[in-house]
Formats: structure tokens, C-alpha cells, sequence
């Protein structure tokens, strides 16, 4: 997976100039500090805050018998009850942001799953 580092000051809360650059512009993958990864585009930054929308997530399962550890990745909108358009993250739960590149295993998952799905495409905020 080709993953950019697009750096953000997490001390003071205030995002690098190539956090502005993000918005819109390509797929993130957002880091919390639990561990959990969140994968979708940029909609906002602002203090205190991210937005993202087209929100995909990885699931670890083990197979039956106690075989090997399967990852799926998950598209928010089509597994939560409420299918949500977009997710909004408290800035103090985000440990790093970084630009998906457009090529690599995830980006083609996404944009997979985007295009057998022509109505999630146009609930993009």
C-alpha cells in the first residue's frame, strides 16, 4: 500500500498547509489513536475537527477452526443502520493523516466497490 504522509500539527490543533491540499482532492487514510483506520475523502478541516465522507473501515475476522486472519474492508455507508454520508472526527482522536495513492490495494477496493454502486457516488458531500 503506497501511503503519503500529509502532516498536521497535533499540538496545537492547527493543520499543516498540506492538510488544505487533501480536501477533496484524493483518498485519506485517517489514523485514530485507538488504532482503528478510516479510509474516504476529505470534505473539511477545521479546528477541533475533520469530515470525510465515503467512509470505508477494515474488519479483522478469524476463519472457523482457528485458521488464518482475514481483513475485509467495508464500505460505512453500506454497512451502518443509519448509512451515513459522511463521518465527523474530534481532532484530539486523530493520531496522523495520510493521501492514499491512487494505485495502491485499497484506493482499488474503494474505487471497486464506488462503481458497482452508482448511488453512493451521488450522496458524496
Amino acid at each position: 500500500m503506497s501511503l503519503t504522509w500529509a502532516g498536521w500539527q497535533r499540538g496545537a490543533g492547527q493543520f499543516d498547509k498540506k492538510i488544505g491540499s487533501l480536501i477533496g482532492n484524493s483518498l485519506c487514510a485517517i489514523t485514530l489513536t485507538t488504532g482503528q483506520i478510516y479510509y474516504g475523502t476529505l470534505a473539511e478541516a477545521k479546528d477541533g475537527y475533520l469530515r470525510i465522507s465515503g467512509v470505508y473501515y477494515v474488519q479483522n475476522a478469524t476463519q472457523p477452526n482457528g485458521g488464518a486472519l482475514q481483513f475485509h474492508l467495508l464500505s460505512q455507508q453500506k454497512t451502518d443502520w443509519n448509512a451515513p454520508d459522511w463521518m465527523a472526527i474530534p481532532l484530539d482522536k486523530v493520531l496522523f493523516v495520510e493521501n492514499v495513492g491512487t494505485s495502491s490495494r485499497v484506493a482499488k477496493l474503494i474505487e471497486q466497490d464506488q462503481a458497482a454502486i452508482p448511488s453512493l457516488n451521488a450522496t458524496k458531500q
